[in-house]
């Protein structure tokens, strides 16, 4: 059974807060407005999946399951997803990333999990986050 999106976004915000993401400096609560820009989402629409009144679809579901599914590896003692998880909130700069069918070159402002599963697996070899596992063994 899959858990409720805003369960998720808890979880997210809670292993996030010893890490310094943009615009939040390290062992300060991630607050929703920092959510919402490493999700490249508005946060209005951050803050209705923290109601469960709606849930994320495409691209939107995409990152915030990455995230989620990383999370889940790095406290499950995967130190490669410990390190994907700093790669994937941190923003990325000098370094080409592909982003749909071409690649990004120079300074990017984004972190890699705005951009998507391609731009995650750009950041860092991804291969367990590609199999098919279900939500139900999550925590």
């Amino acid at each position: 059974m899959s858990r409720p999106v805003s369960e998720k976004i808890k979880k997210i915000q809670e292993a996030l807060r010893p890490l310094e993401i943009p615009g939040k400096p390290a062992d300060a609560p991630v607050k929703p407005a920092h959510l919402a820009k490493l999700l490249d989402v508005a946060p209005s629409s951050l803050s209705r999946w923290m109601k469960d009144e709606v849930v994320p679809r495409g691209r939107q579901k995409e990152r915030l399951d990455i995230l989620y599914r990383t999370i889940l590896e790095a406290e499950a003692g995967n130190e490669e997803a410990k390190k994907i998880l700093n790669k994937l909130v941190s923003p990325t700069s000098s370094m080409g990333i592909v982003a749909g069918a071409g690649l990004v070159s120079g300074a990017v402002a984004a972190s890699p999990i705005r951009l998507g599963l391609l731009g995650a697996i750009a950041a860092a070899g991804l291969g367990w986050l590609l199999s098919d596992k279900e939500d139900s063994g999550e925590e």
